[in-house]
């Protein structure tokens, strides 16, 4: 199936990957199981960097605004860089509800 069969390409949900750098992967059963964003995020909301539950709250918007069910979403992992040159790995959902 893929991400294709899951939101049309000038979708919200497609958008959103585009403008943040983001990827999404499938498992076998063709659901989505880890998104990565290419960007630098905070968990500190007076940080210089955008807030990470800010940003993992608009994919799950925008893939409910695509025809989709935000709950599949919410259960995928999230990877995203850190202010330190790290990365941190979070479940959509719980990032998006910090």
């Amino acid at each position: 199936m893929g991400l294709a069969d899951h939101v049309a390409e000038s979708s919200p949900f497609q958008q959103w990957l585009a403008e943040n750098g983001a990827d999404l992967e499938f498992d076998d059963s063709e659901n989505p199981k880890r998104m990565r964003i290419d960007t630098i995020l905070s968990q500190l909301k007076a940080d210089s960097f955008e807030h990470v539950a800010t940003i993992a709250a608009e994919p799950l918007e925008k893939w409910s605004k695509s025809g989709n069910d935000p709950t599949v979403l919410r259960g995928a992992q999230l990877t995203w860089k850190t202010p330190g040159g790290g990365s941190e790995t979070g479940f959509v959902g719980a990032v998006a509800d910090r």
